[in-house]
């Protein structure tokens, strides 16, 4: 009974992982390794790629380097079922396999990246059009496909960076393919087309490829590709490929790092408390502690953007530290950046003849711990670089989900394209159909949000009928009768000095003067605080000076809705309104907000990261971004602005003026000459803060926050002297995985985590305690 069903277990196995496409023999006993590239499509396609391209690499080299490359490949081969844990003989336990076979996969594409750089030797599947065709050889490997030829033509050349050691080639449509198309293999057998589509899924190319034959008795013409092979300069660094857009602009951190600091200075001044919500409403971003003072140092402000997904990074950083949005912005001397220590800069300044030697010594060393970023995005191609970032977090939906926005443009539809469910993308597509055959632009609006509540389909309605912020913030009112009357309070308030504060509370109070007298004060108090004693602490109230904000802040129409009205719209509601919004009466840009209507709320999060992202990479930190500890938040958008360099890295991680307190090291000594109490980043801070230094006397907690800071950047007690002193918060990058994907019944868990998706369901046969 037992032997039957593991027999069925292993069946199932196989189902999974595919037919062999290897040329070995698998009949008989074999090794335990050699069932890999029998049994699983993906390894055989690794194992052949590696040969192929160590067998180029060989021929391009004669004499030492030659003998040398084939001593490395011996011991690589060698060695990989000691690094895989993978026994000589005898077998393994399902489970065991299933990480052996995660480990070969990381083998092998790791050492496609080491003999790259060795010489870039390029592996082709491509064919010519034979003169005579033949059935046999009529097959090809589609990777991409694209409706226009810029777009084409843009992801042609990002899959010859991406992927410098392939060649592609990108076709014409033909009287059968309507779309412009890029092969990796053409004009090949339909086994070899099979292999290379296997490659294609083993090496993240494209999670989806399509195998595609010319149909017989189908003149295609003089069907030639108009661009092939590889990239001409492969061993250069290729930069990210970016997106652009309104709604996927980057912060300006200089700005916002002056915009900060007045909101802070006025806010706080006669010692008042400011929190991370009173910051917003008047800066227009997010802060944390941390990112207060590396705004304050003038360098680096690494705000968190009012985005869904913003947001949820936020609140984790906050949570982290036992903070919410109502909590004070403090400063505080455990988040000074990364700093160098005693013993480095001491060995630096006996071996360093110069200054720029004794820096470029010491740099490398600030920052140590965050090595694994600097290896990871100092990698030639993009595709190198977030594979690298993904394995790094060690989570197979970041990786699924960023190889979908890779290959192309991040948006609700790449996201809708890494979900598995045929029901889910069924949907899709009737509202896609809905909204082609609609008459009208307000009868396709409605196909996208037939699902949603009737209420919610007239502020949709509403926001067809305007394009300016002010109209989607009135639409809003329609929905809530309780956010319209706070929004005009807030209206009224603004129209007028704080002299006609009382009249706009009266009103609001509905004629009690008394309580308007009593919640306007004498003049000190806020607008949002007068609204919260007139109208009570409600989501409605806060929702509209959050609108306020965001309309302040130059906000379109559609990015008001997806980002400003979490009080009283969900964020899923938010994503799909905002897409009719930003549709602007274009019935082909409508079809695409099909995606964000039929995702479920917990894609909502994803979704702000896709539509807000300006590129693969940045879609990456921002998917991960509510799991990551801050430290590490900041120093991967580093290794991400410097591409890894060192040098460049420990300046942006460690600030500038770390730097240039540093300098004054060399041939000094620590305490004196450089890292005093008194110091770079202590003046920064000072004249960052001068008014709220002055007057309050020493315990004004600004003066003591700088004190405080002096004390652990400079003198006997610094984190120079003891760099064992914790600071910078945990040393794992990534605190809490659960938050990527927001918990095991989350859509992206059942694609390949999480204890109840079908994915491991099946694998958990394979555990012999679950027997």
């Amino acid at each position: 009974m037992r032997a039957g069903f593991f027999i069925c277990i292993f069946l199932v196995a196989i189902s999974i992982f595919g037919k062999s496409a290897s040329a070995q023999s698998c009949d008989g006993l074999m090794r335990p390794i050699a069932m890999f590239s029998c049994f699983d499509a993906e390894i055989a396609a690794l194992k052949e790629e590696e040969s192929r391209l160590y067998a180029a690499q060989l021929e391009s080299l004669a004499g030492p380097e030659r003998s040398s490359l084939t001593r490395e490949h011996n011991r690589w081969a060698g060695g990989l079922e000691a690094k895989c844990a993978i026994p000589d003989i005898g077998f393994l336990l399902p489970k065991d396999a299933l990480v052996a076979r995660s480990c070969l996969l990381d083998q092998y594409r790791d050492r496609f990246a080491q003999l790259t750089t060795v010489k870039t030797a390029t592996l082709s599947r491509l064919n010519d059009r034979p003169q005579q065709m033949a059935t046999a050889r009529s097959y090809f490997t589609i990777v991409a496909s694209s409706t226009t030829e810029p777009e084409a033509r843009t992801q042609f050349e990002r899959l010859r960076s991406s992927f410098p050691f392939e060649a592609f080639a990108l076709y014409p449509p033909n009287t059968d393919q309507r779309n412009w198309t890029i092969v990796l293999a053409s004009y090949v057998s339909h086994v070899r087309a099979t292999q290379t589509a296997a490659l294609a899924r083993a090496i993240a190319i494209t999670l989806t490829p399509a195998i595609w034959k010319i149909p017989d008795n189908v003149d295609i013409g003089d069907w030639r590709p108009i661009a092939s092979g590889p990239l001409d300069e492969p061993n250069v660094r290729q930069p990210d490929r970016k997106v652009a857009g309104p709604n996927r602009r980057s912060l300006d951190q200089v700005a916002t790092a002056k915009k900060v600091l007045s909101c802070y200075n006025e806010r706080a001044t006669n010692n008042e408390t400011v929190t991370v919500e009173q910051m917003f409403y008047c800066s227009g971003v997010w802060l944390t502690p941390k990112a207060l003072l590396r705004c304050a140092l003038g360098q680096q402000c690494p705000a968190y953007p009012d985005t869904v997904s913003g947001r949820a990074a936020l609140d984790s950083a906050l949570v982290a530290r036992g903070l919410n949005r109502t909590s004070a912005l403090m400063l505080s001397e455990v988040d000074i950046p990364a700093m160098p220590a005693k013993a480095d800069i001491e060995r630096c300044n006996a071996a360093a003849s110069s200054q720029g030697a004794f820096t470029d010594c010491v740099m490398p060393t600030i920052g140590a711990d965050k090595k694994p970023l600097i290896d990871c995005f100092s990698k030639k191609t993009e595709g190198e670089r977030l594979l690298c970032f993904t394995d790094k977090v060690n989570d197979p939906n970041l990786a699924l989900q960023v190889g979908c926005a890779i290959r192309g443009t991040p948006s609700a539809e790449s996201v809708l394209a890494c979900n598995p469910s045929a029901e889910i993308k069924a949907k899709a597509d009737k509202i896609r159909d809905c909204v082609k055959q609609a008459g009208g632009y307000a009868t396709a609006a409605g196909c996208v949000t037939a699902d949603l509540p009737d209420a919610q389909k007239k502020l949709a309605e509403c926001l067809t009928k305007t394009n300016s912020a002010t109209g989607s913030a009135d639409c809003l009112g329609n929905l809530s009768p309780d956010y319209a009357k706070a929004k005009q309070l807030f209206d009224c308030m603004s129209s007028g000095g704080k002299g006609t504060w009382t009249n706009c509370a009266a009103t609001a109070a509905g004629g009690d003067a008394a309580r308007a007298a009593n919640c306007v004060g004498d003049g000190s108090k806020s607008s949002t605080d007068v609204a919260l004693c007139l109208l009570g602490d409600k989501p409605e109230v806060r929702t509209a000076q959050h609108v306020r904000t965001c309309i302040s802040s130059g906000r379109s129409a559609s990015s008001l809705i997806a980002n400003c009205a979490d009080g009283i719209l969900d964020a899923k509601t938010s994503q799909v309104l905002s897409c009719v919004s930003n549709a602007n009466g274009d019935k082909a840009q409508l079809a695409g907000c099909a995606a964000g209507a039929v995702l479920p709320p917990d894609a909502a999060r994803v979704v702000s990261c896709a539509t807000t992202s300006s590129g693969a990479t940045s879609f990456a930190l921002c998917a991960a971004g509510p799991a990551m500890n801050e430290e590490w938040r900041i120093a991967a958008e580093c290794a991400v602005e410097t591409g890894g360099n060192p040098i460049g890295f420990a300046g942006c991680t460690a600030t500038q003026l770390t730097i240039n307190e540093l300098t004054k090291c060399f041939k000094g000594s620590i305490g004196t000459s450089c890292f005093g109490q008194n110091n770079t980043i202590v003046l920064t801070l000072t004249n960052a803060f001068n008014d709220l230094t002055k007057g309050p006397g020493p315990n004004n907690e600004i003066v003591k926050a700088i004190r405080a800071v002096g004390e652990i950047t400079g003198g006997p007690n610094s984190v120079i002297n003891n760099p064992r002193q914790l600071l910078g918060g945990s040393s794992s990058m990534i605190n809490n995985p659960s938050q990527i994907w927001g918990g095991d019944n989350s859509v992206f868990n059942q694609i390949a985590g999480g204890s109840n998706s079908e994915f491991r369901k099946v694998l958990g046969a394979f555990d012999p305690s679950s027997w």
